[in-house]
Order: structure tokens, then sequence, then C-alpha cells
């Protein structure tokens, strides 16, 4: 099976401490876009996009925006998601695939496989298959960084487009649901909130657990 190569030259520290506060600033903005959704879906749509564009943003702002905004800033967003994913894969190198190798055996047996595909496509794969994953080794294997831009765009644009498309499809449905959240933006924000928090509580006691009995990712 091919393999990727198992060592590459260190990365300078200041394109170090760039990856981490892209990955920082994708997390904490992806994060509050999530906690602030109702409110923001309400009176800013497109600062919605621009903190956290899922698909199913995408899909309630579709009606409430106009198409090429909405195509902008949720692709540029999105691109930025990819570009931290490609910054940390560049980061650890080969060491984030055996971390997540260890993770069970069909966790190695996906791994494996997406390495073996990568190393023969190589940048191909990631214009057919602009998954994290596929960021990831394209950083792991340090292809270039103006090539991997230009190589995620694209499916960036079609994502954020046929999510889009599709929210203006079914707006019959939706629209029902964005006038329930107008009248109780409050109430559903603070339910937003308090159910983000929630989940980061327990990722964060589920991530001190397995810090316990498995060793974290050396920076």
């Amino acid at each position: 099976m091919s393999r990727l190569p198992r060592t590459a030259p260190a990365l300078p520290p200041r394109v170090r401490r760039l990856i981490l506060a892209l990955v920082a600033f994708t997390t904490i903005t992806g994060v509050a876009g999530t906690a602030l959704s109702p409110y923001l879906l309400v009176e800013h749509p497109l600062v919605l996009l621009g903190l956290n564009p899922i698909s199913r943003h995408l899909v309630l702002v579709a009606n409430r925006v106009e198409l090429w905004e909405a195509l902008i800033v949720g692709s540029a967003r999105r691109t930025l998601n990819f570009l931290a994913t490609y910054g940390v894969g560049a980061l650890y190198g080969h060491a984030l695939i055996t971390f997540f190798e260890k993770r069970g055996r069909w966790a190695k047996k996906i791994v494996n496989t997406l390495e073996a595909v990568y190393a023969r496509l190589g940048i191909l794969l990631v214009i057919l298959a602009p998954f994290y994953s596929v960021a990831a080794l394209a950083g792991i294997a340090r292809l270039r960084f103006r090539l991997f831009v230009i190589a995620i765009l694209p499916g960036q644009v079609a994502f954020a487009f046929v999510w889009l498309y599709f929210g203006n499809a079914v707006e019959t449905w939706t629209d029902p649901i964005i006038d329930w959240l107008a009248k109780h933006v409050a109430e559903a924000t603070a339910v937003a909130i308090a159910l983000v928090v929630a989940q980061q509580l327990y990722a964060r006691y589920r991530k001190r657990r397995k810090d316990q009995s498995e060793p974290d990712l050396p920076l």
C-alpha cells in the first residue's frame, strides 16, 4: 500500500503560530455562530455564514440574502476551515495519521485507505473529494499552499451552491421556522447558547478522561 512521506522539514515558528491562530479563529467563530444562530439568522444572516457556514445555515439563509453574497461569504469562510485543517496536517505530519490509526480498527482502515488513495492521486483527490480528511492529508504531504487553495475552492463553491439551491427549494418549510424564531429570538438564542455551553463542557470532560489514557499530539 502506498504511503505518504513519514518525515518532513519542520515548519518555521512564524508559520506554526499562524496555523494555531487560524485553528483558534475558525473554532471560536464556529462555536459562536452556532450559539448565536437564532439571533443571527433573523437579524444578520450573512454574519451567520461568516461565522459558521455549515449546511443547515446555508439552507436557512438561502431566501434571506442574495445568492452571490451567500456564495462568496459561505465559500470563503468554508475555505478558511479547510486551510486550518491543511495547516494541522502540515504541523503534525505523519504523526496525525498514527494518532488516528490508534483510534480503532475501522479508523485505521479508513485512514490507511485514504492515505493510499492520496498517495496515488495527489491534488486530483483534493479537487474531486474536498473533505476535511483529504485537506489534512494534503497538509501532511506538504502540497504547495497555492495549489491547495486553487484545488479546494471549486468544491467549496459547489458545496455552498447546492445547499443554497436546496434552501430556496424548501423555503415553504423553512419560512415558518424563521418566522417563529423571529417572534421568540431571545428565548431561542438563550437555549442555543445553553446547549452549546453544555456540549463544550461535555467535550472537555471527555477529552480529560481520554488524556488520562492516551497522550495528545505534541506541538
